[in-house]
């Protein structure tokens, strides 16, 4: 069961697990009364994407939500697959698609889920989605060695 993330005080990160899928849920961000929330997960089998969907959709607070925005990138062998779904939010699933390729991720999967606050938000749905995927992955982005600078 997921612990509602929409509290008082809010908790960076949220793990919970299901059928050994450990989903990791980040902080909420309110854009002109929209509010976005990511989700990630380690996965290996398109299954496991649907349970992870399933289990999401699932939960009450999540039930209500908007849009889901999903992608994933999944090795098997030599085969890398790569798959994304809007929800109903045009363009959305590429934002995500694209930084999972940008950071070389694979076997992840990472949902943004979005409940529509009234305002049209135009290219700015965008700028949010990208923000709360981007902190929820974080920790799975491998830094470059030499990323950091030396001091002179």
């Amino acid at each position: 069961m997921i612990r509602p993330f929409f509290t008082k005080r809010i908790v960076a990160c949220t793990t919970f697990i299901h059928k050994n899928i450990h989903i990791t849920s980040g902080e909420p961000k309110t854009v002109l009364k929209s509010k976005f929330i990511a989700h990630c997960a380690k996965i290996n089998s398109r299954e496991e994407y649907g349970q992870m969907i399933s289990e999401l959709k699932n939960d009450k607070k999540i039930a209500t939500a908007t849009h889901n925005i999903s992608a994933y990138r999944i090795q098997i062998g030599d085969e890398l697959i790569e798959q994304k779904d809007d929800d109903g939010e045009n363009g959305a699933s590429d934002q995500l698609l694209q930084m999972l390729q940008r950071f070389n991720l694979t076997n992840i999967c990472v949902v943004v889920t979005r409940w529509y606050g009234g305002i049209n938000l135009g290219a700015n749905r965008f700028r949010a989605i990208r923000d709360v995927a981007y902190k929820v992955l974080q920790p799975l982005i491998k830094q470059p060695e030499n990323s950091q600078k030396s001091k002179k």
